[in-house]
């Protein structure tokens, strides 16, 4: 079971996106920000080659930037409800059950995004991200070696948690100032 830390800052924070990274891996694990260099698998997976004990996922939507880190693999998802075509998107790329449950809720934005959440997430875990495509599996039942966690937010946007087994999961929604380091 794996214990989470999710660090989220406003997106237009004047610390740049590696600026937040590095400093959220040093608050959570207490090593030098130094450390910290970010590469990504070949599949697109960002990792750290001199903390490989340190896994960690990133998302950004809206006003939002947020981290999510683990002793295990993770994926994180944050969605900012804005208007699109969900009918549209569901049926081209959801599992078909999720299109037919979205269906029966008349599209209703907030449970479009609890699903794409959710999806972004497992891909993200899995490190395959988008190229698994989105209609293989379907997020409104388990997935063998994965659980899901919807993490209530703000009002306007859906968050997901992906990791094999979660444990407690940490919200660090104070921006670190200069000061933390």
């Amino acid at each position: 079971m794996s214990d989470l830390t999710v660090y989220i800052y406003d997106a237009k924070s004047e610390l740049s996106e590696e600026e937040r990274l590095y400093r959220s891996a040093s608050h959570y694990s207490g090593l030098d920000p130094s450390v910290f260099s970010k590469v990504r698998t070949k599949g697109g997976k960002p990792f750290f080659p001199n903390a490989p004990h340190i896994k960690f996922s990133i998302s950004h939507s809206g006003d939002y930037w947020a981290c999510a880190f683990g002793s295990s693999e993770v994926g994180l998802d944050i969605q900012e409800h804005k208007k699109c075509r969900y009918r549209d998107i569901s049926k081209r790329f959801f599992n078909p059950a999720e299109a037919e449950y979205l269906e029966t809720r008349g599209y209703a934005p907030e449970e479009f995004f609890r699903i794409w959440a959710a999806k972004e997430s497992y891909v993200k875990f899995t490190g395959k991200g988008l190229s698994q495509g989105l209609a293989g599996f379907s997020v409104l039942s388990p997935i063998e070696g994965a659980e899901l966690r919807h993490i209530p937010f703000r009002e306007g946007y859906s968050m997901c948690l992906c990791a094999e087994k979660i444990g407690k999961v940490l919200l660090n929604t104070e921006n670190l100032n200069p000061a933390d380091d």
